[in-house]
């Protein structure tokens, strides 16, 4: 089992959205902290070297909303202050570095009012395990 606390934001943009007599483009980045749980699978492929594959539910918590290239909705209220979702995981370590390929889809939480269906997210990370 994995677990950790990352930092992430989303984002989307309303590029169709016309309300009324304006005209905005309307994007919005919401920062959040988030906690997965994932069951980790890993192979040796050589010294030092091992591939890996993970998969598990997250719980993401929303800290901070930020509306860009917009007046009509600077104040508009996202609803929904927590994401839950699956994160699945594959990539390589070599010694503690690694490189990783993720996929998040958050079924509760995202933005309702403004998407129709679930939030697809691919994520492309480098990084050193403690």
């Amino acid at each position: 089992m994995e677990s950790g606390l990352y930092y992430t934001q989303r984002g989307f943009s309303l590029t169709e959205y016309n309300p009324g007599p304006y005209h905005e483009e309307p994007s919005l980045v919401r920062h959040m902290f988030q906690i997965p749980l994932r069951a980790r699978f890993s192979w040796e492929v050589a010294d030092d070297v091992r591939l890996f594959f993970g998969t598990g539910p997250y719980l993401g918590i929303y800290f901070v909303d930020d509306w860009n290239h917009t007046v009509l909705h600077r104040n508009d209220d996202t609803g929904n202050v927590a994401e839950i979702g699956l994160s699945t995981m594959v990539g390589v370590e070599v010694k503690r570095f690694f490189v990783r390929l993720g996929h998040e889809v958050a079924f509760v939480g995202y933005h309702e009012r403004y998407l129709n269906g679930w939030n697809h997210c691919l994520t492309l990370s480098v990084g050193y395990r403690f």
